[in-house]
């Protein structure tokens, strides 16, 4: 089914733009490389027809918080949103349908690549395309809104003039303003809203919050963990944690009988990973690197808002 709206979507007209190749598919949307008739190419994202409400919400919400940062320089740009409606020919039956976009700046690849070609790629190089998550991260923060869903595939690369390469974060569906009416009912905090084989461990554990503290520590952690994937291939989370369905099947039982469960345990768990990570870092930055990602993954969030200087 995917990709017989793939094929019908391509060579549409979407913004001025033409459709052609398709550059990603998601849950939810498509993203097509599209032409501009000034020969300027972007990255037209296309909601699915078919996608449910909550997807089709935030999908929306994304628009307007890419609008609130504009001139973030590490954030992807927004250039254009809006719909559009196509005729469909159903058996016998011609049904005309919304079609949902974003124009996009196009970027010229994923950190996800570097991450899986990352023996090709100078330390150097890896540190300061992660800076440029941290700075995209801290740019976000700064307007009140924080991600929720970080990691390699979510950060674009672009390259520059002189071929400097910029990291930009990108995929703001899961995103919030902190000072918007929560979205999302009490109990889906818990459990938290991103990838979970990325998400910090309190989410796994059904501990997670909906706190301006438990948005940003989460951020934090995300931040820590690209960095590790930056370094072993792997997230954070499914190094230290094994991350599969028995984990999330005790934990959700857990949860679900309102027992909580003392985290504490969980530095232990955590510390053969951050040997991996030390094995995989070069000995110049490896006391520091691995300091850094203890800080920033610390499987405690009570932990992690003492660093922010955040009361609990």
């Amino acid at each position: 089914m995917s990709d017989q709206w793939v094929n019908f979507l391509r060579g549409k007209e979407m913004a001025g733009h033409k459709l052609g190749e398709l550059i990603s598919m998601g849950a939810f949307s498509y993203v097509f490389e599209g032409h501009h008739s000034s020969g300027k190419r972007r990255a037209i994202k296309v909601l699915r027809s078919s996608t449910d409400p909550e997807a089709a919400e935030e999908f929306h919400r994304e628009s307007g918080l890419l609008r609130q940062l504009s001139g973030a320089a590490n954030v992807v740009e927004l250039l254009d949103s809006g719909s559009i409606a196509f005729e469909v020919q159903a058996r016998e039956i011609q049904l005309s349908i919304d079609f949902s976009y974003h124009v996009l700046e196009l970027a010229s690849g994923c950190l996800q690549e570097i991450v899986l070609n990352r023996e090709t790629v100078e330390w150097s190089e890896r540190i300061k395309l992660w800076r440029g998550v941290v700075l995209g991260v801290h740019q976000m923060h700064l307007r009140n809104i924080v991600h929720r869903d970080l990691k390699s595939s979510n950060c674009l690369l672009f390259v520059k003039r002189h071929n400097l390469t910029q990291t930009k974060i990108a995929d703001l569906g899961r995103s919030r303003d902190l000072g918007a009416t929560p979205a999302h009912p009490r109990m889906l905090y818990f459990r938290g809203l991103g990838d979970l084989t990325f998400a910090p461990p309190e989410f796994l554990y059904l501990q997670g919050r909906n706190t301006v503290e438990a948005h940003l520590c989460a951020d934090l952690y995300g931040l820590g963990s690209i960095l590790y994937e930056l370094a072993t291939g792997q997230s954070t989370t499914v190094m230290a944690l094994g991350f599969g369905p028995d984990l999330v099947k005790r934990s959700t039982a857990a949860g679900m009988q309102a027992k909580s469960v003392d985290l504490t345990f969980l530095r232990s768990t955590f510390a053969p990973a951050l040997d991996v990570l030390a094995e995989s870092l070069p000995p110049a930055i490896r006391t520091r690197g691995t300091a850094l990602v203890r800080k920033l993954c610390d499987p405690l969030p009570l932990a992690n808002a003492a660093k922010l200087g955040m009361g609990a």
